[in-house]
């Protein structure tokens, strides 16, 4: 006895763009930009096969799945250093 099994996937493309801008005289910024995507597939494919056996319904429970948990740090020390002159 034997069984063949068959499963596909598809994927598509990712396009991930970033702008990060500032303006003023006096301003800074510390940006962490990061992109995450996925463009697979979970799959899981069972097949089961019945031999000398009575059951009419059989169930299958769990399956496959794609975490995507990305994690970033950005730290900073931002000063400002000023000098005045003072009007006499």
């Amino acid at each position: 006895m034997g069984q063949e099994s068959e499963q596909e996937s598809e994927s598509g493309d990712v396009n991930q763009s970033f702008t990060v801008t500032s303006s003023g005289d006096n301003s800074n910024q510390s940006v962490g930009a990061q992109g995450t995507a996925n463009t697979g597939n979970a799959q899981n494919q069972v097949a089961v096969e019945q031999v000398d056996s009575s059951a009419e319904n059989i169930e299958v429970e769990g399956g496959s799945s794609i975490e995507v948990s990305p994690e970033q740090a950005t730290q900073t020390q931002q000063e400002v250093e000023q000098a005045a002159a003072a009007a006499e």
